[in-house]
């Protein structure tokens, strides 16, 4: 059975007070949320892992580097890691992804904190957004867990930023037909490198994000091939619990625990 299709339009939302004072929010039932965007910002706490599972690459918008996985090819593309039960057959999502319907949404140079208006995660039932004219205490905890995050974003600048003044970082070739222009890894022009410029970039940790960089690309495949098939599954979908969700946030914090926490800004 071929992969599903991007879902319906959803669109987000600043979490701000005056208009999601009201709102309740539940954790989603499924995962077809994954094919929602062509690419997700990915964390420098995330590089290896998803490296196994997603092709990412580097972007640069306005002078930042980004490392982004990518999800589907362009506007109308399928997402060959959604399976027909809604389910993901990845072992591990992208942080943004697991914190579905939370997110991050561009603000300037910084970011604010948002929410996807899914109605089977937000509507009139479910936790509250919104205590007393302040944010709910589980909200609080997301806002933490998104603080970290992106201060691993902003390491994820630094080593792209080093890999590109190392002339490492080259144009992808790759037929990816969504959002800006893709940078990836040349491995003739790593190899190339003196030993002083690789000693330099394996102590910055840029080394190892090359590397799995590269070793993420033959993920890519799957997002070209028109036939890709997904695992078939049968049954009905069970929805989460919200410990679940609050579960992996504590897992998110404690991970992330060499990072301090800050303001919502990149």
């Amino acid at each position: 059975m071929s992969s599903e299709t991007a879902p319906a339009a959803v669109t987000p939302l600043p979490l701000t007070q005056e208009r999601c004072a009201s709102l309740r929010w539940r954790i989603p039932i499924d995962q077809r949320h994954i094919a929602r965007q062509p690419s997700v910002l990915l964390s420098v706490a995330e590089l290896a892992s998803i490296a196994l599972e997603l092709p990412w690459f580097f972007v640069e918008r306005n002078g930042n580097w980004h490392a982004v996985a990518l999800m589907r090819n362009g506007v109308g593309g399928s997402c060959p890691w959604l399976q027909a039960n809604g389910q993901s057959g990845l072992r591990v999502l992208p942080f943004l992804l697991r914190k579905y319907p939370f997110t991050l949404l561009p603000d300037g140079p910084r970011y604010r904190l948002g929410i996807w208006q899914d109605p089977t995660c937000i509507g009139a039932s479910g936790a509250p957004l919104f205590e007393n004219g302040e944010l709910a205490e589980n909200v609080n905890l997301v806002v933490r867990a998104f603080s970290q995050f992106l201060n691993g974003v902003k390491v994820a600048h630094t080593l792209a930023l080093a890999l590109s003044d190392a002339g490492v970082l080259k144009p992808s070739s790759l037929p990816w037909s969504a959002g800006p222009k893709l940078m990836q890894v040349n491995e003739d022009a790593l190899r190339e490198l003196p030993g002083s410029h690789l000693e330099s970039l394996n102590k910055q940790g840029a080394l190892g994000a090359a590397h799995a960089q590269l070793l993420s690309c033959h993920h890519f495949r799957r997002l070209i091939q028109s036939d890709a098939a997904s695992p078939e599954s049968s049954g009905v979908v069970a929805p989460e619990e919200n410990h679940a969700f609050f579960d992996a946030l504590a897992d998110d914090l404690q991970a992330g625990a060499e990072f301090y926490p800050g303001a919502l800004s990149q």
